[in-house]
């Protein structure tokens, strides 16, 4: 009597389906048109969103802390802190970006489902960081503009010009300085008839009360950094714009309010003066970051496609592959008999 071959219907040694057998017959694991793309999306997003920006990022966060600019200067008026923890942010997420695209990139051409899952991991964790900063940052937009004017304040009227032989009271002398010349103005706030713009010098500053006790009545109303210039860097009219030439009704001899006008004097405050100049910073910083967490949901997107196709790869791929080595074997001892199902 001839034997009937005899078939497992467990499930546990059972064969890729009937509708897995086609596809990998025709198209072996990560070679189909979809995932093809799909894999070239991921290699696209690794390179020019992660790889490029985490350079120019580290690149950004290098010059930021070995070069000296007006921003520096604006830092160092706010605290030393400002500025380092700005360098040290963007040198720290250029290395993560970096590191991480090298990770994805070398996971997405191996088919490494762990290098990319890695990768998917970071881009996920600075996704959520850049929308819990933008979230926060846009919420208390006011506090931190109220946070800058008091810090402006504090250290125009406490550290500026004074004891200079302390590292952070030069540190915020010669940053004052630089800012009110590059940004034409004087004192923290406000305009011509604010006690917290030139009128903050005269009438809170520890610099104005130091200079008093030196020079009596010659001492200057404000700092010869407050006064205007011409096209050599020369000061136009230093006498006119420290107050040693008093004008009736004008800064900076005579208190706010005030009809009178002093042609030689930056009369407004330095944050109103940097505002269009961070403003416009600001547009562009959150258009080009909107833009970037958008093109990073994308992403994120593709790389679970990804990830699910490199899933599906290792598990259907070697079941085929041990499939396909049996079927060729067993195809020439078929029987027409009937199988035993066990």
């Amino acid at each position: 009597m001839q034997q009937q071959p005899v078939v497992d219907v467990s499930g546990k040694n059972a064969s890729p389906s009937t509708g897995a057998q086609s596809y990998y017959s025709q198209y072996p694991p990560l070679t189909s048109p979809r995932e093809k793309a799909v894999k070239y999306m991921m290699l696209v997003h690794e390179v020019f969103l992660m790889l490029i920006a985490g350079i120019v990022v580290l690149g950004i966060g290098v010059y930021t802390a070995t070069q000296t600019t007006i921003i520096n200067s604006v830092c160092d008026m706010l605290g030393v802190y400002y500025h380092v923890a700005t360098y040290s942010l963007l040198i720290i997420t250029g290395s993560v970006m970096l590191v991480a695209s090298i990770f994805g990139l070398i996971g997405t051409v191996k088919n490494n489902t762990c290098l990319h899952l890695f990768y998917l991991i970071v881009i996920i964790c600075l996704f959520v960081t850049f929308l819990v900063v933008g979230a926060i940052g846009f919420a208390f937009y006011t506090e931190l503009q109220d946070a800058v004017k008091f810090t402006l304040e504090t250290s125009i009227a406490k550290y500026y010009g004074i004891n200079l032989d302390a590292d952070r009271n030069t540190e915020i002398t010669t940053a004052t300085d630089a800012v009110q010349r590059y940004f034409s103005c004087c004192g923290a706030y406000g305009g011509v008839n604010s006690t917290r713009s030139w009128y903050l010098y005269q009438n809170a500053s520890a610099w104005y009360q130091a200079t008093t006790v030196l020079e009596g009545n010659k001492a200057p109303f404000v700092p010869l950094s407050c006064c205007k210039r011409r096209a050599d860097s020369s000061v136009q009219d230093q006498p006119r714009c420290l107050g040693n030439v008093n004008v009736t009704n004008a800064p900076p001899a005579n208190p706010p309010p005030l009809t009178g006008s002093n042609a030689a004097l930056f009369i407004e405050g330095c944050f109103d003066a940097m505002q269009s100049f961070v403003s416009a910073r600001i547009l562009v910083a959150g258009a080009v970051g909107i833009s970037y967490v958008v093109l990073m949901l994308a992403g994120i997107i593709i790389g679970f496609i990804f990830a699910r196709f490199l899933a599906v790869a290792d598990y259907y791929g070697s079941k085929y592959t041990a499939f396909d080595s049996s079927a060729g074997a067993a195809g020439g001892a078929g029987s027409s008999s009937s199988p035993i199902v066990t």
